[in-house]
């Protein structure tokens, strides 16, 4: 069996992005469920930072997509309609449970960016020249960082759990 090569173009990559986008939104509802079930203040702070980082990387995703000529709205409704968001209920789990789904996430947010920064993004430059490419990686290894800077904190509060 012949397997059809399809080298990554902006559709591709904006699709990809949308699964990325929808987990940023799912995780931001398994930390306001966490906060709500817990009520504990040592986590409040730290887990509202995490709710806003997700904000901003949310509006990250958005300038790529902005930037590969995509209507951020289409893009929006796209990400909602086809992957849909996970809705999470925490009232029966434990604080390691419910932090070690939080992590879970990050951890496939990392690896996710990861995944898409290691592509080749050649069709891509074709498409829209180099320096949207350098963007869109750039944002890449930022997110990548970041999700980096999120696993520590989840597993520091989990070491204190």
């Amino acid at each position: 069996m012949t397997q059809l090569v399809i080298n990554m173009n902006s559709k591709i990559l904006a699709r990809l992005l949308a699964r990325a986008y929808v987990a940023e939104h799912t995780e931001c509802e398994a930390i306001s469920e966490t906060m709500l079930q817990l009520g504990d203040e040592n986590i409040s702070k730290p887990f509202f930072n995490l709710i806003k980082d997700n904000e901003i990387h949310k509006m990250m995703i958005e300038n790529v997509i902005e930037r590969l000529s995509f209507s951020i709205e289409d893009f929006k409704e796209y990400s909602i309609r086809t992957i849909g968001v996970k809705k999470f209920d925490f009232t029966e789990d434990f604080t390691t449970q419910q932090l070690n789904e939080i992590l879970k996430w990050e951890r496939w947010a990392r690896n996710y960016y990861r995944n898409l920064l290691d592509q080749d993004f050649s069709q891509i430059s074709q498409e829209l020249g180099e320096e949207t490419v350098e963007f869109v990686k750039d944002t890449l290894r930022k997110l990548i960082q970041w999700e980096e800077m999120h696993i520590k904190l989840i597993e520091d509060l989990m070491s204190k759990a």
